[in-house]
């Protein structure tokens, strides 16, 4: 399969540099570290980590998201344009706008966070199903 990389190179994300950027800022600010630490942990430069907050780098190759991922405690999904994944499924009706404001929260937990609200979450609906479904 060949996506046009060659066999030795990593894989890229071309996602909105400047969406991807923001997300990086914000999960950077979030865990109070610097441009220059984050780039110290991911092995990056303050300027190059300054030039990908500000959608100056218009490709990413996918391990140094995985390791900003990894340096700020978010999943990868956190820095991938959710919200227009939510903006889709609440403009063709398969959601409603207070569902589709919880859910980019919900993809920005920790993978074992999103597993327990996802069980939380099955609970209540199996609730729902069986006591306020059966009454109609």
């Amino acid at each position: 399969m060949n996506n046009g990389q060659t066999n030795n190179e990593a894989p890229r994300f071309a996602v909105l540099p400047t969406e991807i950027g923001k997300r990086i800022r914000e999960a950077r600010q979030s865990v109070r570290l610097s441009q220059e630490d984050l780039g110290g942990k991911v092995g990056l430069s303050r300027v190059t980590i300054n030039q990908i907050e500000n959608g100056k780098r218009k490709q990413l190759k996918a391990k140094i998201l995985e390791d900003i991922a990894l340096a700020t405690n978010k999943p990868q999904s956190f820095f991938l344009s959710t919200h227009l994944a939510v903006d889709a499924i609440v403009t063709s009706n398969i959601a409603s706008k207070p569902l589709g404001e919880i859910l980019p929260r919900l993809w920005a937990l920790p993978p074992k966070h999103q597993d327990r609200v996802g069980l939380f979450i099955e609970q209540v609906l199996d609730w729902y199903e069986a006591q306020v479904m059966d009454e109609k």
